[in-house]
């Protein structure tokens, strides 16, 4: 029901020889290309399809995509956004030669978006010109309604009142900018209702175009009674044949939409699955890593589970939330999470052999490592585990010297170092190195401060320690936990912390990573 044309919707252009490459390569389909949107079926399996709108896309590009029928060819790369998820979508035209994949749907789509006062309710506009309406192609003024106050305002606003076949639009006869323009299509209701200005005409928008509720005073009250029939009757002309104001055509016409239809073919096949599957997965844009250049990240789907104080480790290109604290019942978990970027959905793994939040998780060699944290009886524990992604079981290792929570983790010259957290008896300085290779702990030289909550990261070969949480005295002279904002690097030769950098914002709590930027300019990422 979905993939029928809706009332004002026209066929622009179809093709029959276009290739889903993103979601569905080596299968050979149809693209129609509308006035609203792109409809992509398989030729072969017509349910398989997919319908993109306009109104979502945010790019359209030609890129090289690796194609099952045609190999290494140019492509049209579409980028959408919906619901906050980015989507990526790639077609790829079988006919070589042919660039009317291209020109139809960037030409189509260009129309579209240099159309948008047909479709969306505009303010403060480029709309009157020597007191009189510019008019759209194919819009025609059925009234106009001078006198007509605008009620947005404790005083009022005087105006005047353009009934047309697309909108309606009001400006104030003092100032042309001062304006709206509200298309049919976004209108949800039109009603006469009292106000402290009398009776008033009283228009509210649709959601989509912010909910406005607009009111507008018209004298007498039989003029207004006058208006409010003649825009609710153009209102359901519209409804019945909209005007979108995407006007395009192609030299070559195409088929009739009835010849192009496919009718549905019932076949004896029943096909079970024991999971759920999401047909938009194939579909997302980047779904494993940041878009640096939009500077965004893209949705992915969410976790089964809320969950916070939970552990995060990287295994065979697979991500794992491990253990944490449940949100709504704040039960300890010992449950583990695996993401799979291919198949872009969460399966559950082995479980923790305990249950723990707060502990600290690190990725080295293919495995992962969960050290310390809090039990469910509250106390912080030792024990340290080791997780075999390619066996999925974790085991025991040599546990910590000091049990511990919210501390800081990082693999340095081989041997994985903790620092500070809490322990029993509060806040701690201590670290403690373990040896990746003897299965032993050994002691470090101690932080300069008691902290929790620092970020230990090892960067061309030296180890820092950043932000986390202090107990500091205040002018009152108490002590108090609070954060701070400073950068330790310790020295491999004279074994010791020493003082890099103060002041980065944000430090606290942070979760630091390395990368190849000048340490001098972190407080800018």
């Amino acid at each position: 029901r979905q993939m029928k044309m809706r009332p004002g919707e026209v066929l622009i252009d179809c093709l029959d020889s276009i290739e889903d490459t993103k979601g569905n390569n080596g299968d050979r389909g149809r693209l129609l290309v509308t006035n609203l949107r792109i409809i992509w079926h398989s030729l072969a399996l017509p349910r398989v399809n997919l319908s993109v709108g306009y109104n979502c896309i945010i790019n359209i590009t030609t890129r090289t995509a690796n194609s099952k029928l045609r190999g290494q060819t140019e492509a049209l790369y579409i980028l959408t956004k919906c619901n906050n998820t980015r989507f990526e979508f790639i077609f790829t035209n079988v006919v070589p030669g042919s660039p009317r994949l291209f020109t139809s749907v960037i030409a189509v789509h260009r129309a579209y978006e240099t159309s948008k006062m047909y479709r969306d309710l505009k303010l403060r506009s480029a709309l009157i010109q020597n007191k009189q309406l510019r008019l759209l192609p194919q819009e025609q003024v059925y009234d106009k309604i001078n006198g007509v106050w605008n009620l947005s305002s404790d005083q009022g606003n005087l105006g005047t009142f353009f009934i047309t076949n697309v909108r309606i639009v009001w400006h104030a006869n003092m100032n042309d900018s001062f304006n709206v323009s509200i298309p049919y299509l976004q209108i949800r209701s039109i009603k006469i209702r009292d106000s402290k200005f009398g009776l008033a005409l009283v228009i509210e928008s649709s959601q989509q175009s912010g909910g406005y509720v607009l009111g507008f005073k018209i004298d007498p009250v039989e003029k207004l009674q006058e208006a409010v029939k003649e825009i609710n009757s153009l209102h359901r002309v519209y409804s019945a044949s909209p005007i979108f104001g995407v006007d395009y055509e192609m030299e070559e016409k195409p088929q009739p939409l009835e010849d192009l239809t496919v009718e549905q073919v019932h076949d004896d096949v029943e096909i079970e699955s024991d999971e759920q599957t999401d047909a938009f997965v194939a579909y997302f844009a980047d779904g494993n890593k940041l878009d640096s250049i939009a500077g965004e990240w893209a949705g992915l789907p969410p976790l089964p589970s809320a969950r916070c104080l939970f552990g995060l480790g990287e295994s065979d290109n697979k991500v794992y939330v491990i253990a944490g604290k449940d949100l709504q019942t704040e039960e300890s978990l010992d449950s583990v999470l695996c993401y799979d970027p291919v198949a872009v959905k969460w399966n559950e793994t082995k479980k923790l052999p305990l249950k723990v939040y707060g502990h600290a998780t690190i990725s080295h060699n293919g495995m992962i490592y969960c050290l310390g944290g809090k039990t469910d009886d509250k106390k912080c524990t030792n024990r340290v585990f080791i997780y075999n992604s390619k066996k999925g079981d974790w085991r025991d290792l040599a546990p910590m010297k000091v049990a511990r929570s919210m501390f800081g983790v990082a693999v340095h010259k081989g041997k994985i170092v903790i620092a500070g957290g809490v322990t029993e008896e509060g806040l701690s300085a201590s670290v403690e190195a373990f040896d990746l290779t003897s299965n032993k702990w050994e002691v470090m030289p101690e932080f300069p401060q008691e902290r929790s909550s620092i970020s230990l990261v090892n960067l061309s070969g030296s180890l820092y320690a950043i932000g986390g949480f202090a107990m500091v005295q205040l002018e009152s002279k108490e002590f108090a936990p609070n954060e701070v904002n400073d950068i330790w690097k310790y020295d491999d030769e004279k074994k010791e912390w020493c003082g890099m950098l103060k002041e980065i914002r944000y430090a606290s709590g942070a979760s630091c990573l390395s990368t190849r930027l000048n340490l001098f300019k972190l407080s800018k990422l």
